[in-house]
């Protein structure tokens, strides 16, 4: 059984929407990142204060594996299950390339948007600008296609779709772009979608 380490976060939701797709049984173990006292001795060995991190006793050739970080964990995840990340070589890259994206810039982006936010105070005409230049970005990928990579679910939805879905602010809604609308209404009637925003 995986044992997931997570709290709250866009990215620990994304590799619960894994775990949950795949169906491999796992126990989900709250971290909480304010809190060093309360976290689970066995999460502060194999993570850097980072969520979501996992444990596999049944890695590769038989051995127990750690992984910290959402993008290195969704994809070992997939190559564990080979689900959700396409065989084609270019397909595979391309996946790729998308939940790298969402680690460089869309994590850093609305992780601003958030904690300014969450502070209560308004977001300058910079963070507005760079946010809407993402869904621009993930609206011309998505245009002409069911999914980011195409007709079928991948690593890249899973990892973009939490934090797509965590911003509210209407001056830079993502389904205000018909793509992205249309992306998310889909994902949101998948029931493993559904529960993964829910862990823990």
């Amino acid at each position: 059984m995986i044992d997931l380490y997570t709290w709250n976060t866009a990215e620990g939701h994304s590799v619960a929407i894994m775990l949950e797709a795949i169906q491999i049984p796992y126990q989900v173990h709250p971290v909480d990142m304010l809190d060093l006292k309360e976290q689970p001795a066995a999460f502060q060995t194999i993570s850097p204060n980072k969520v979501p991190a996992i444990t596999d006793p049944e890695g590769p050739n038989a051995e127990p594996v750690s992984l910290f970080g959402c993008a290195p964990v969704l994809i070992y995840l997939a190559e564990k299950s080979c689900h959700f990340i396409p065989e084609s070589p270019a397909q595979h890259y391309q996946c790729l390339q998308w939940v790298v994206w969402q680690q460089s810039d869309v994590a850093p982006t609305l992780s601003q948007v958030h904690e300014v936010v969450d502070s209560g105070d308004t977001l300058s005409l910079a963070l507005e600008h760079q946010t809407r230049l993402l869904w621009q970005a993930l609206a011309n990928q998505l245009s002409g296609k069911r999914f980011i990579c195409g007709e079928d679910l991948t690593i890249a939805d899973f990892a973009l779709y939490p934090w797509v879905v965590s911003i509210k602010q209407s001056s830079i809604d993502p389904g205000a772009l018909a793509p992205i609308a249309r992306w998310l209404e889909q994902l949101s009637d998948i029931e493993f979608m559904h529960n993964g925003l829910h862990i823990p």
